[in-house]
Formats: structure tokens, C-alpha cells, sequence
């Protein structure tokens, strides 16, 4: 119990791009039952839009957990995941998880302490 308590904030930051990836999926598998040149957009939007951002907010977790790059290298792609989550403000929790991840995560420095390899 006690891990858990010390990398909530990890945790959390791992939801949010699980959600978005997630949400990509669903984006582009929504109304797909259309052979039109709009589904296919549709699809590619969902994944660069929506997708892509909640890769980067993943692979900056895993740069930041495994130190292969800087610290500001993972802090950029963790910032992009979160700000993209933000962005879907009418759905409630996941950009309030994301403001959440971005002030206790990124700007007080939880996720470095967290993820730093002892």
C-alpha cells in the first residue's frame, strides 16, 4: 500500500494516455460501417489528433523511467499528452486528471522523484 501511495501520480499519468489511446481507437472505429473518403479521414484524425498524443504522453513516462533522454525530452511529451487531454474539457474527470498530472507531475516535480531510478 504504501507504493501506492508514493507514485499516484504516475498512476494517474498512465490513465490519462491509456485514455487517449483508447479514445483514438474509439474515435476511429466509430461509424466505420461507410466506405467514403470521409471515414478514412476520420480514422487518421482520430490517430494523429488524438492518438499520437496520448503515445507521446506514454513513451515521455517511459524516457523519463528508463533516463535514456534529458529530463525536458520527457517533460515535452508528458506536456503534449496532457494538453491534448485538457482539450476534451466537456468530458469532466480525464482534464482534471491531466491538470492533476500536470501540476503535481510535471510542474512540483512528482513524476521525476517518482520514476527516478534509484
Amino acid at each position: 500500500m504504501e507504493s501506492v501511495r508514493a507514485n499516484w501520480i504516475t498512476g494517474l499519468a498512465v490513465l490519462v494516455g491509456v485514455f487517449l489511446v483508447l479514445l483514438a481507437f474509439a474515435l476511429g472505429v466509430s461509424d466505420s460501417s461507410e466506405n467514403d473518403l470521409s471515414s478514412g479521414v476520420q480514422i487518421l484524425l482520430a490517430i494523429f489528433v488524438v492518438g499520437a498524443p496520448g503515445l507521446t504522453l506514454l513513451g515521455g513516462l517511459w524516457n523519463l523511467r528508463s533516463a535514456r533522454y534529458s529530463r525536458i525530452v520527457s517533460y515535452v511529451g508528458i506536456v503534449i499528452g496532457l494538453i491534448a487531454t485538457a482539450l476534451w474539457f466537456w468530458m469532466l474527470l480525464p482534464p482534471v486528471a491531466a491538470v492533476v498530472v500536470l501540476w503535481f507531475g510535471v510542474i512540483r516535480g512528482g513524476l521525476a522523484r517518482e520514476l527516478t531510478i534509484a
